[in-house]
């Protein structure tokens, strides 16, 4: 018999319930934290240096929950393991590091390698 190979559609599938539980309590993390950097936010809002360290770090926080609320909404739809961009399977050993991956890796590797060149062109420019 052949192992389980967790890369397999049938190894992502067995696994996406615990998935799901993983994403939905990073998603309940990520909100009491966003509630919690708002009001540090405006208990700091004199201090300038430390009022754009607060709002950086809500804008990541909303970042990333609005990643892990996608990546719900895909195992809702049953898209959860599919890249977004070619429809390939995304690697399980992925999902399982960062539950809200939404592209494979080929397509992820594309994608850095734009937002390098794009980041080098722009610096590079000033």
């Amino acid at each position: 018999m052949k192992p389980h190979d967790p890369d397999s559609p049938n190894g992502l599938l067995a696994n996406v319930s615990h998935l799901q539980q993983a994403l939905e309590a990073k998603r309940d993390e990520l909100i009491r934290n966003h509630v919690f950097l708002q009001e540090v936010a405006v208990g700091q809002m004199a201090a300038s240096t430390t009022w754009d360290l607060a709002v950086e770090r809500i804008e990541r926080n909303a970042f990333l929950l609005h990643l892990v609320l996608d990546a719900l909404d895909r195992i809702a739809q049953g898209l959860y393991g599919k890249c977004l961009n070619c429809g390939a399977p995304v690697c399980a050993r992925g999902l399982t590091a960062l539950p809200w991956v939404a592209l494979c890796q080929r397509c992820q590797e594309a994608t850095d390698s734009r937002s390098a060149i794009t980041h080098s062109t722009i610096f590079h420019a000033a």
